[in-house]
C-alpha cells in the first residue's frame, strides 16, 4: 500500500511537471497571426502561404498562424457553386521585430551584449462584398510641414499609407569615415482615429536601450539613452551610425490611421552627417525604406521625401535643435 501510494505521487508530480513544461513551450512559441472574417452573404475560400481554408461561412472567421514576419499575402475567393464569383488578394502587414543583438562596451572596454528575440504580430481582414468588385479604396494624402514652428510646405502629395507600418528615427552617415551621431527628443505620433504615442525618453536609465517602445531595424553602431544632450528635460535618444550604414529605430504603429501628425526634435553634432524622421518599412535584411520623411542631408539641406522625389525646405546647422511637425491627411478615393 505504501509503495502504491509512493508510485502514484511520483506519477502525479511527473505529470504536473510535464504539463507545466508543455504550457511554457506553448506560451513561449512566438508566432504571427492573420484573422480573416467573412462579412459577405456567401461562402468564401481563403488561401494564405499555401494553406487553403475552404468554404468559410458568412459571419465566421479563420485564423492563420505563421512564423514572425513583416507581412502575409492572403487571397480570398467566393466558393464555387454559388451565384457569385470573384477573387481578391491583399498584403496584410504584421507588426514585427526581427532577432537582434546589440552590443556596447562598458567603461572597461568589455563588450556587453543584449539579444532581443524576434516578435510576431497580428492583423485582421474583414472581407466585404465590395472587396471583390475592384472598388478597394486607394489612398491619396496631402501633408503640411512645419520646422521650428514655421510653415515650410502645404498641400504636399504623400506616399499612400499602405506602404509602411513603422514610425522611424534614423542617424545617417552617407559618406566619410568614422561615426555620426544624431539625437532625438520629444517625439509625438498622434493619429485620428487611433492611438497617441508620446516619448520624451525621461523614464529610462542613462545608457540603456528603450526596448519598451522601440525596435531596432538597422544596426549602425549603437542607440542609447543620453543624459548629456537634451532639448528639454535631462535625456534624449542618441543614435550612432557607421559609414554608409545607418542606425534606424522604429516604433511599430498598431494601425495606420487616415490622419497622422508626427513631430519631434532633432539635433546633429557634426556638419555633413544627417538624420531622418518619418515613416518606414523593412524590405529586406539590407534595405529599410522610408516614406513621408524629413531628411537632414549630408549636404546640410532639409528635404521632405513624399510622393514627389524631394522637396527642399531649407538648411540645417550642427549643434542646433530643430523641431519638425508633419501633418498627414489621407483621403479614400474610389477607382
Amino acid at each position: 500500500m505504501k509503495l502504491t501510494l509512493s508510485v502514484t505521487k511520483i506519477f502525479v508530480i511527473l505529470l504536473f511537471i510535464f504539463l507545466i513544461n508543455l504550457l511554457t513551450i506553448s506560451l513561449g512559441d512566438d508566432i504571427s497571426s492573420v484573422t480573416v472574417v467573412n462579412l459577405t452573404d456567401y461562402f468564401i475560400d481563403v488561401l494564405a502561404e499555401g494553406k487553403f481554408y475552404a468554404a468559410v461561412e458568412p459571419g465566421y472567421a479563420i485564423i492563420h498562424t505563421t512564423d514572425p514576419k513583416p507581412a502575409v499575402d492572403v487571397t480570398v475567393q467566393y466558393t464555387t457553386g454559388q451565384e457569385v464569383s470573384g477573387s481578391v488578394t491583399r498584403t496584410l502587414k504584421l507588426p514585427y521585430r526581427g532577432r537582434n543583438e546589440t552590443c556596447e562596451c562598458d567603461q572597461n572596454d568589455s563588450p556587453r551584449c543584449v539579444t532581443y528575440p524576434e516578435e510576431g504580430g497580428t492583423n485582421k481582414w474583414e472581407v466585404l462584398p465590395q472587396d471583390f468588385a475592384g472598388t478597394e479604396p486607394k489612398q491619396e494624402g496631402r501633408g503640411t510641414i512645419f520646422i521650428n514652428g514655421e510653415l515650410r510646405a502645404d498641400d504636399v502629395l504623400l506616399v499612400p499609407l499602405n506602404k509602411y507600418g513603422d514610425f522611424a528615427l534614423s542617424g545617417t552617415n552617407w559618406s566619410g569615415s568614422g561615426t555620426s551621431t544624431a539625437y532625438f527628443d520629444n517625439i509625438a505620433v498622434l493619429s485620428y482615429p487611433g492611438s497617441h504615442f508620446l516619448e520624451d525618453f525621461e523614464s529610462y536609465a542613462p545608457g540603456s536601450y528603450p526596448s519598451a517602445n522601440w525596435v531596432n531595424r538597422f544596426s549602425g553602431k549603437s542607440a542609447v539613452i543620453n543624459d548629456s544632450i537634451a532639448q528639454s528635460g535631462n535625456q534624449s535618444f542618441q543614435l550612432v551610425s557607421l559609414p554608409s550604414w545607418a542606425r534606424v529605430e522604429a516604433h511599430i504603429l498598431p494601425a495606420v490611421a487616415d490622419s497622422i501628425i508626427y513631430e519631434g526634435q532633432v539635433y546633429l553634432d557634426q556638419s555633413g552627417r544627417g538624420a531622418q524622421i518619418g515613416f518606414g518599412e523593412t524590405e529586406s535584411s539590407n534595405t529599410y525604406r522610408t516614406y513621408n520623411t524629413i531628411t537632414f542631408g549630408n549636404d546640410n539641406s532639409i528635404i521632405f521625401s513624399g510622393a514627389d522625389t524631394s522637396l527642399a525646405l531649407g538648411s540645417w546647422t550642427h549643434g542646433t535643435w530643430y523641431k519638425v511637425r508633419v501633418s498627414c491627411n489621407f483621403i479614400a478615393l474610389s477607382d
